[in-house]
């Protein structure tokens, strides 16, 4: 099988890709700086791609799976020249991906384009599944615009599906190496309340997902998450109990909003998603509880030499 991603150097495009050059298929990365990848990583070809500047090679006809990851990393200052890059990073790639896959004599059959559960509404304490109606705020309008230019690519005849990805959980990057360091030291520390709803994928289930959407063709919008979310102050306790740290103290929503600004409100807020469409097509979790996945995790960094192992 070919597959093209796009963001191959980020947490899940490099991930993703290293399990599908495990399987054996031709992958091609797609990237704004092909001299990040080394030689020897397994990748069949390294594609430099900017969407400012850059076309898609004839050698990417008939691909069979596009996978689009490309973004600036969220997790920064939300100063108005950050969003800007986020968004630009975000929607306006994809836009002219889209157009130029369109362009192709042989389009791909199917493309996988990533979002986030930051399009739902947090102000209803309900549970959002796929039908769901999207929120306000910089981030709703951000994936809900991210989402509809990858869409346009049903027109050109390409199945489509949304990924909107939960908290990714992966000793290699996202939000569980920024939490170790703290609890090591035996500061773990709940966010504000502790109350609001975090919703989770283990990333070797977010490969499995990605796998499972693109060889039963299911298409539209679909909750990367675990069926099993869990509070904030719960996910700290667990991570707590796997390392033998304690769990004592709580960071105001005020000294957050200090430090991180209008992203702290992301860290402050309710998403609680249901994977509906996953679960009602018969995928099933390798990692259903947070405590499976972080001692997964956990796990493999203390077998390595990374600088968060215990």
């Amino acid at each position: 099988m070919k597959v093209l991603i796009s963001g191959a150097s980020g947490l899940i495009g490099s991930y993703v890709s290293k399990r599908y050059i495990e399987e054996g298929h031709h992958v091609i990365a797609l990237t704004r700086r092909p001299e990040k990848f080394r030689h020897d990583n397994g990748y069949t070809d390294v594609v430099k791609f900017d969407y400012k500047s850059d076309k898609l090679p004839s050698s990417i006809n008939n691909t069979d799976l596009v996978i689009n990851l490309m973004g600036k990393n969220l997790v920064t200052r939300w100063t108005r020249s950050n969003k800007n890059a986020i968004y630009n990073s975000r929607v306006k790639t994809t836009k002219y991906l889209v157009e130029e896959l369109s362009r192709l004599s042989s389009p791909p059959k199917m493309l996988e384009s990533a979002s986030a559960i930051g399009f739902y509404n947090d102000t209803e304490p309900t549970i959002k599944n796929e039908n769901s109606s999207n929120g306000f705020g910089y981030l709703p309008k951000l994936c809900l615009d991210w989402e509809n230019e990858a869409l346009k690519a049903e027109s050109f005849g390409i199945n489509t599906s949304i990924l909107r990805i939960g908290i990714v959980i992966s000793k290699r990057g996202g939000a569980l190496p920024r939490m170790l360091l703290p609890f090591k030291f035996g500061l773990g520390s709940k966010f504000g309340h502790g109350k609001q709803i975090w919703s989770w994928i283990h990333i070797e289930d977010v490969f499995r997902a990605i796998e499972y959407i693109r060889s039963n063709t299911i298409t539209g919008p679909i909750n990367i998450v675990s069926p099993k979310s869990v509070t904030q102050e719960n996910f700290g306790r667990e991570l707590a109990k796997v390392l033998n740290r304690p769990y004592l103290f709580s960071i105001p929503g005020n000294l957050l909003k200090i430090g991180l600004g209008e992203m702290s409100i992301e860290l402050l807020s309710s998403k609680d998603v249901s994977p509906a469409i996953l679960s009602g097509n018969g995928f099933e979790f390798q990692y259903s509880t947070i405590k499976e996945a972080l001692i997964s995790e956990i796990e493999k960094s203390k077998n390595t030499n990374d600088v968060s192992s215990f």
